[in-house]
Formats: C-alpha cells, sequence, structure tokens
C-alpha cells in the first residue's frame, strides 16, 4: 500500500470546485481533499493599484503647477476674463486642466506598459486541487477524476 499526494491546477474556482465535488461523490474523504485558492495573487493586483495612485498623485502634483503657470501667463498675456477674481479664475481652472492631464497620462502610461508582470497577457490565478491517496487504486481512480496525464 503507498500513500501518496495528487495535485491539479485549474484556471477557475469554478472548475477546482467541481473536481472536489467529483472526488467526494467518488468515495474520497472530503478531510484527504484540499483546494488552494490564489492570495498571491490578490497581494500582488493590491501592490500594482497601490503603485498606480502613488504614480498618479506624483505627476498631478507638477501637471497641477504647469496648468497654473499657464494660466497665469494667459491671464497675463490679457488673455481670458478681466479683472482679479479673473485671473484667479483662470489660474484654478488651468491648474485643474493640468492636474487631471498629468494624473491621467501617467495612469494610462502604466496600464499601457505591458512589460511588467501583473499585465501579462495571459496571466491567470491558478487553482489548486491536491488528493492525499491511501492506495494506488484511489490514487488511478483520483488521476482519471481530475484529469491528469500519468508519466
Amino acid at each position: 500500500m503507498s500513500r501518496s499526494t495528487l495535485t491539479a491546477p485549474f484556471a477557475t474556482a469554478a472548475k477546482a470546485r467541481a473536481a472536489v465535488e467529483a472526488l467526494v461523490a467518488a468515495g474520497v474523504p472530503r478531510d484527504a481533499i484540499s483546494l488552494t485558492v490564489p492570495a498571491a495573487a490578490a497581494a500582488h493586483e493590491g501592490r500594482f493599484l497601490g503603485r498606480i495612485a502613488v504614480l498618479i498623485v506624483i505627476w498631478s502634483i507638477p501637471g497641477g503647477a504647469v496648468g497654473a503657470l499657464l494660466g497665469l501667463a494667459l491671464a497675463l498675456a490679457g488673455i481670458g476674463p478681466d479683472g482679479s477674481a479673473g485671473t484667479f479664475l483662470q489660474v484654478v481652472s488651468w491648474l485643474i486642466i493640468g492636474h487631471l492631464l498629468a494624473g491621467m497620462w501617467a495612469g494610462y502610461v502604466l496600464l499601457a506598459d505591458r512589460a511588467h508582470r501583473e499585465l501579462a497577457p495571459g496571466r491567470q490565478s491558478v487553482f489548486v486541487v491536491s488528493v492525499r491517496c491511501s492506495d494506488d487504486a484511489e490514487a488511478k481512480a483520483a488521476r482519471r477524476l481530475l484529469n491528469l496525464k500519468v508519466g
């Protein structure tokens, strides 16, 4: 009697759960089966979202400053509304425009960058079903149910 552990990867949680239910229906004890959910993928995506938020804020600040300078230059050149209230509105308006444009540009550049792992095409989470088999017959049945290749 040989004990072995079989593992099988699944692309979706639904397929992994279906495999677990098929094993249970075939008589494999539920405590001999484990389903591993990829927590590392969620942490990796969280770090990416944190990085993109910081990048957007960092680029928004100088973008707002450049926008404010452009608004002031236009007001001093006589373009736009007259008076101090008009100059204030023009500077604030261009500050907001510069802030938004720089932040959006930075975000789009990071999202379009396909060099990072988190945005690589085809990257997906893998759900792993493991089965502890008590003998060769149980291992053979589990291998058939999990569609594993022998060899």
